[in-house]
């Protein structure tokens, strides 16, 4: 299941705002011995444990649980033994988990714990305190969950009140058992070697959530800025007041520049970048930038990859801020992929808020090669986000650069138009005037203004111009003049210009551009070199020998080949991982926009793209099964078995992507090119070998006779299913990882793989197949509702026969999974179709309950409205609303109760909704629950008040409710302490008055003879104090040790 409710283990009075992880959890049964035999994991006998914990709080006990690899049941305690353990595993250590009494603290108590520990696992060797030390002061800020090592230790306030009044610790420290201080000394050793890994793994975890390889791609690839330009934009007053701190207000920190594709947008960005991040280097400030890089993988052309990256940056600048991976409410605590869109939306907006007096300065790069709509979403939160920064006194500043969009803008912001800049004007006339290889300064002067004017401030046909004519100043200065005048002023004829300049090795340079337009991937340098060669070989354009890339030389052959078959138009990405690319984005619109591929090449017709990925699909099919290749191949695979393939990636570096992607490039051409010869003449084993040889993961690979058909299924290939079934109705051979091909189209997505097989399978096979499972009982509509199919899959699938009530192994139906992913369209059409809506599986999770859990509340209103029952309870005790209590559902609490919940019912462990709520700082349903009956000085199964509780947990909001609602201001607990007491000792002077003013005895004593007054002296509250001596406290109270308030007075200085 995806949610958990609060460890009732671990609760006592109080309660965790969130659920822990789940670990691993072995029954202490005759199945233990079956398991040790064939797993060789311990089960909980009592002298299999050598390791205790030791923990003074229910909270530190729930950290120390999160640590666990494995928890065990644990059967029973020895006689007298009044400890309550949970036992588990780390590592290869099995370890015993205890915590002191609620509220019972101190040496004596510990000592008692560890006493009956003992008693009950004779063989614990090394007992370890989980906590941080009662709040001892430190040099260090030591928190929950922070690592300390500690060498000895001793009794903190053990000692005798000397002349001058101060605290002589008497402690003797206690230094630990040889054998733990001798691995600390090791780890001390190791540290002095290298540091900590503690710092890397928590970096690794963040770059897992925010991370991606190709963060930087775009912006190493872009040029540095060409000498003396673009420092105007530094010293633009635009500029300048976008960073005057006193103007943040006007303009919400946006700045958005705009301009012409190949204006230069780009390299101004990366200037500026660079110039601030040096500038403002430090504690206080730091900048983060992202490229849209449209050539680029999806994670660098979509807003996805730009909130991963833009996050990283600014908790990798200030770690403090990666508290906000600790938000149970934005990362789930069983979460291990990337966050979703919104939650990291939300991650960022938090760590923007936490910024206090430290500013982020953002810069984001070409708006435009990313999606439209993307691009309006993404300005909206930019605009939401920067007004609450802006509010709250947060600087945060963002620079945007885009082509001209005639529909997104920012309602406060400051534009700039680049083309309209003097600036930029300068730069380019600098620009020609550096790199135009002329001797003749008269001749530079004439043509200056001529490329100027033709430019209409493109700096990217400036930079192409200017590289044509000093090529063309090699031949003579006669027609120079000729030639600048024949060149186009726009983009885009300018680039057909220099394709068609002369029409040598045509079929060459189509090749390069199909594959840096259609490839499924961009292609590394070495893919690139081998597909071209694969692609041009058959017809004799080539030398017939695949190229040798490990040769001393291939470096400069591959960087050749892409520069000469392109015509200048294709580069290399200066990345960690290189890839080929245009020079530019508009090289690609051109093609595409601009119908450039139809123009060159006429014979493509008006869809091109169809016999692009025909070629392509060619070139790769006709590189798996060169001669060569294969016999090569053949060799490693049979030397695969002891090396693991050595040297076939170095060797043929394209045979991963033609084997991965020769059937979607099929697929995809499939729109226009019939594929049945294709896949009839398919070499399947062969190409199960060569894939799996690149598989990494062990349960993705392919048996030797898996079916073409499922495989197609798996990868989603539609117009190739619908082929094959034409071909061959053999569809229904079991077997790989998900048995059956529309379970396989299923499991992993394909939707429109999903809906051809549903379309093409009755007609052969009738209606069985709709009902056939998967070895862990999975159905096709189990599935669908699991994977967050669309409504439609569901609806055919139900329509050909699936049973709506059809559950797995674990016993979760199609519903279950459909309310846990908060489906609510299908949802309503299985509920609509018969399907249960009270059941449980067979960890007693019922679905309403679940929804609620999960925050799934339109599913919780769905199943309400459909009858469901409110007061339906899960294996815990657990009801609707009970969990909305605890999570605060205020809405959702109200509907319950309307609908004829029980305000009072309680879990297993007594605890009720108004209980969850106050202990959760749930103000407004405890509000609820209060004004709806709920007695507020009920009392739990301990004697304690509510009131108590809360006072205790510091929850000033919920106390002042629950003393306005008329809780017992002079109810005491087990201890005869008060409410009164404990908001003295806590120094809660306003609620200390209310109590009072409410009636509360200001002399109550506990049983150790201690009033308010004492503990608010002993904690050095001393507004409380005056407060209560001028109410009536008795200032000659004695404790039954003798203590007075004027003897704590001198001792603590007052």
């Amino acid at each position: 299941m995806e949610g958990r409710r609060p460890s009732l283990e671990n609760y006592a009075e109080t309660s965790s705002p969130h659920p822990p992880k789940r670990q691993k959890t072995f029954h202490h049964n005759l199945d233990i011995a079956v398991h040790e035999l064939r797993n060789g994991s311990p089960g909980p006998q009592y002298d299999r444990y050598t390791i205790s914990w030791i923990c003074a709080l229910p909270i530190e006990m729930a950290a120390a649980r999160a640590m666990l690899d494995e928890i065990h049941e644990f059967p029973t305690t020895h006689e007298n033994d009044t400890n309550t353990y949970v036992l588990g595993t780390v590592k290869q250590h099995n370890v015993v988990l205890a915590c002191l009494p609620t509220a019972q603290y101190g040496t004596n108590n510990a000592a008692n714990v560890l006493t009956h520990l003992i008693r009950t696992f004779p063989s614990i060797r090394v007992g370890l305190m989980v906590g941080i030390g009662g709040g001892v002061p430190s040099m260090a800020d030591i928190r929950l969950g922070d690592i300390v090592v500690g060498t000895r230790v001793m009794q903190y306030d053990l000692g005798k009140i000397i002349g001058d009044g101060q605290l002589q610790r008497t402690a003797i420290p206690k230094i630990p058992h040889q054998s733990l201080g001798t691995v600390v000394s090791t780890l001390r050793s190791e540290h002095e070697l290298k540091p900590s890994q503690v710092a890397s793994i928590l970096r690794e975890k963040l770059e897992k959530h925010s991370g991606f390889d190709q963060i930087d791609s775009r912006k190493l690839t872009i040029k540095n800025a060409h000498a003396k330009t673009c420092q105007w934009f530094l010293n633009h007053p635009s500029y300048q007041t976008w960073l005057d701190p006193g103007r943040l207000a006007e303009h919400h920190g946006f700045l958005w520049m705009r301009g012409k594709p190949g204006a230069g947008k780009s390299t101004i960005m990366k200037f500026a970048y660079l110039h601030m991040k040096r500038k403002v280097c430090g504690r206080l400030a730091m900048t983060a930038s992202f490229f849209f890089n449209a050539r680029g993988e999806h994670l660098e052309r979509s807003i996805g990859g730009m909130y991963r990256s833009l996050l990283l940056q600014l908790l990798e600048g200030f770690p403090d801020l990666q508290v906000v991976f600790d938000d149970p409410d934005l990362v789930a605590r069983n979460q291990s992929d990337c966050p979703s869109l919104d939650v990291l939306k939300n991650l960022f907006r938090s760590a923007v808020s936490a910024l206090g007096q430290r500013s982020l300065t953002c810069f984001v790069d070409a708006l435009d090669e990313c999606d439209e709509q993307q691009v309006m979403d993404m300005v909206q939160y930019f605009e939401e986000l920067a007004e609450h920064s802006t509010s709250r006194g947060v600087q945060l500043r963002i620079c945007f650069s885009s082509r001209h969009y005639p529909y997104i803008d920012i309602r406060q912001g400051i534009p700039l138009t680049l083309e309209d800049q003097p600036g930029q004007a300068k730069d380019l006339e600098n620009y020609v005037g550096s790199r135009l290889r002329i001797k003749n300064p008269a001749l530079v002067e004439e043509l200056r203004p001529q490329i100027l004017g033709k430019a209409t401030g493109i700096f990217l046909w400036v930079i192409l111009v200017v590289d044509i004519l000093n090529k063309e100043k090699r031949h003579g200065l006669l027609a120079l003049r000729k030639r600048l005048g024949e060149l186009p002023p726009r983009l885009s004829e300018l680039f057909k210009d220099i394709l068609m300049r002369d029409k040598e090795n045509m079929e060459h340079l189509l090749l390069s551009i199909l594959w840096i337009l259609y490839a499924k991937r961009p292609l590394r340098p070495e893919e690139y070199y081998h597909a071209l060669w694969s692609g041009l070989s058959p017809n004799g354009l080539v030398d017939p020998e695949v190229p040798d890339v490990t040769a001393s030389n291939a470096d400069d052959c591959v960087v050749s080949c892409i520069i000469s078959y392109s015509k200048g138009l294709a580069e290399i990405t200066k990345s960690k991982q290189p890839t080929v690319q245009f020079i530019h984005e508009s090289v690609g619109d051109f093609f595409i926009k601009d119908k450039g591929l139809q123009e060159l090449w006429p014979d493509l017709g008006f869809d091109w793209e169809s016999p692009g990925h025909e070629r392509l699909k060619q070139c790769c099919n006709t590189y798996m099964n060169h001669p060569l290749v294969r016999a090569s191949v053949s060799n490693l695979l049979s030397e695969a078995k002891a090396n693991g393939c050595p040297g076939i990636s170095e060797k043929y570096p394209f045979l991963e992507y033609a084997s991965r992607h020769v059937l979607s490039h099929a697929d995809a051409a499939a729109v226009a090119f019939p594929q049945g010869e294709f896949l009839s003449g398919f070499p399947v084993s062969d190409w199960i070998n060569i894939n799996n040889m690149f598989e990494k993961f062990k349960v993705r690979k392919y048996s030797l006779g898996a079916s073409l058909l499922y495989i197609l299924a798996e990868k989603g290939f539609p117009r190739l299913i619908r082929t094959k079934l034409e071909e061959d109705p053999r569809i229904h051979i079991r077997g790989e990882r998900y048995q059956y091909p529309l379970l396989a189209a299923l499991a992993n997505g394909h939707h429109d793989a999903v809906v051809t097989l549903l379309d093409l399978l009755p007609r052969i096979w009738g209606t069985e197949f709709v009902n056939v499972s998967t070895k862990s009982g999975q159905t096709p509509l189990l599935m669908a509702s699991e994977k967050g199919h669309e409504e439609a899959v569901a609806r055919l699938l139900i329509d050909k026969g699936a049973d709506v009530n059809a559950s797995d192994k674990s016993g979760r139906t199609p519903l279950s999974y459909a309310s846990s992913k908060g489906q609510e369209a299908i949802a309503r059409l299985l509920i609509d179709k018969g399907a249960d809506i009270n059941i449980s599986d067979k960890s007693g999770w019922i679905l309403l309950p679940h929804a609620l859990l999960q925050g799934q509340e339109a599913i919780a209103r769905l199943l309400i409205d459909k009858g469901a029952n409110v007061n339906a309870s899960d294996g815990s005790g657990w009801t609707p609303l009970l969990y909305a209590s605890w999570k605060g559902q205020e809405a959702m609490a109200r509907l319950l109760i309307d609908k004829g919940a029980d305000i009072n019912a309680s879990d297993k462990s007594g605890r009720t909704p108004l209980l969850y709520a106050s202990t959760n700082g749930r103000e407004a349903v405890a509000r609820l629950l209060i004004d709806k009956g709920v007695d507020v000085n009920a009392s739990t199964k301990s004697g304690q008040t509510l009131l108590l509780i809360v006072l205790k947990r510091g929850q000033k909001a919920m106390a002042k409710l629950f003393i306005n609602k008329g809780a017992d201001v002079n109810a005491n607990d087990e201890y005869g302490r008060t409410p009164l007491s404990y908001a003295s000792s806590k120094g809660q002077k306003a609620i200390a008055r209310l109590l009072i003013d409410k009636g509360a005895d200001v002399n109550a004593s506990d049983k150790s003879g201690q009033i308010p007054l004492l503990y608010a002296l002993l904690n050095d509250h001393e507004a409380v104090a005056r407060l209560l001596i001028d109410k009536g406290a008795d200032v000659n109270a004695s404790t039954k040790s003798g203590q007075t308030p004027l003897l704590i007075t001198l001792e603590r200085g007052h």
